[in-house]
């Protein structure tokens, strides 16, 4: 998650200020116990972005430094900003959190915006390098360079593939 454009915290002088602006953003929810944000979510991720005198700060992070003075973990519930929710952990900590609990997975293989090959291409350049044909003359029928070819055979990327194929 990019926090390009938000602001760590307003606390201090602004604590009465920020705390007031936050509660009137909540509803609570009797069944979980959550405190979910009603007000704007940032673009595609659920968490709640509040703005104090212009400046924009994530809600969950607000909670919980308002309620303990250090920044956050992650609740279930993005939209969540009960600060018995949240625990404390490094942007490490949340990512492999989130990864482990399958939330908001980067797309991989053929799914990746950025990819230059489908399953099928990869079990070809697979066949085709275990039949001794030199990487270049791969990467060239492709249209990629070398590397990219070199990475497949190595097992750095399409690894799915390569172990399915018994290659790695």
């Amino acid at each position: 998650m990019s926090n390009r454009g938000i602001a760590r915290s307003p606390l201090g002088v602004l604590r009465e200020e920020t705390e007031a602006r936050l509660s009137a953003l909540l509803e609570f929810d009797t069944n979980g116990g959550c405190w979910l944000w009603s007000g704007a979510p940032n673009a595609g991720m659920g968490y709640g972005v509040i703005r104090v005198r212009g400046t924009r700060y994530q809600a969950h992070r607000l909670s919980w430094e308002l309620s303990s003075g250090r920044p956050p973990g992650e609740c279930d519930v993005p939209a969540c900003v009960n600060p018995a929710h949240l625990f404390l952990g490094t942007p490490g900590d949340n990512n492999r959190d989130r990864f482990a609990k399958g939330r908001f997975p980067s797309p991989s293989g053929s799914a990746h915006y950025r990819a230059k090959f489908d399953e099928a291409s990869v079990r070809d350049v697979l066949a085709r390098l275990a039949k001794g044909e030199r990487q270049r003359s791969v990467a060239r029928s492709f249209g990629v360079n070398q590397s990219a070819i070199s990475k497949i055979a190595r097992g750095i990327t399409w690894s799915r593939v390569a172990a399915a194929e018994g290659t790695q």
